[in-house]
């Protein structure tokens, strides 16, 4: 039998992780005031800021602790390199809401916290871009007799309470229906890298 071994090059790095919740953290996220989306599915909180609260300041330091781990263990960004928080915000998702497909605009790096859910509140769906050809393009659909992140067009969790993902913000996600009778709470947030960079470029760029 020929033996080999599997190699995922040049993949898309996103983050799983446990996050440590607090439920009076929850209970105060679900207080603050949302307003309805302009795309009618959904609610966003007020604020795009609310991790700058000083009543959740624990809740940042844990959001952070993450990032560090997905960029300077995962990534092993070169720790001179810093990421600054650029919004953050909770959405609500009631009965039958849902979220299209998007990515993050202005944002190198975003993250999703799940407050509370249940397994029916929608699962997370992370899509594959069309033209990302890491392995066969569009042009011929090729049937496999299994799938795995390297031939998956799109793969969905279904997230639990105190689960975390950190990804790129290009990476394209979307949430299905809340099926359930319970709001689906969730806080969200970006990362942009600040500081002096050198690596590929013959010229230094400060951001």
């Amino acid at each position: 039998m020929t033996t080999y071994k599997g190699i995922d090059l040049f993949g898309i790095p996103v983050y799983e992780g446990k996050f440590n919740i607090h439920q009076p953290d929850v209970e105060y996220i679900k207080s603050l005031d949302f307003e309805r989306m302009e795309i009618d599915n959904g609610y966003s909180t007020v604020n795009k800021h609310i991790l700058e609260l000083p009543e959740l300041s624990k809740f940042k330091d844990n959001v952070l602790d993450h990032c560090g781990q997905y960029l300077y263990q995962m990534l092993t960004v070169k720790k001179h390199t810093k990421f600054r928080l650029l919004n953050s915000w909770a959405t609500k998702h009631e009965p039958n809401d849902w979220a299209q497909k998007h990515d993050h605009v202005n944002s190198f790096v975003s993250g999703i916290v799940y407050l509370d859910v249940n397994n029916d509140s929608g699962n997370l769906h992370f899509h594959k871009n069309n033209i990302w050809q890491n392995i066969f393009p569009r042009s011929v659909s090729i049937d496999f007799e299994t799938y795995n992140p390297a031939t998956s067009s799109e793969w969905v969790y279904t997230p639990q309470v105190g689960d975390i993902f950190l990804f790129p913000s290009s990476l394209e996600h979307s949430v299905t229906v809340n099926q359930s009778k319970d709001p689906r709470y969730v806080c969200a947030f970006n990362l942009y890298p600040e500081g002096k960079f050198t690596a590929g470029n013959h010229s230094d760029l400060t951001i």
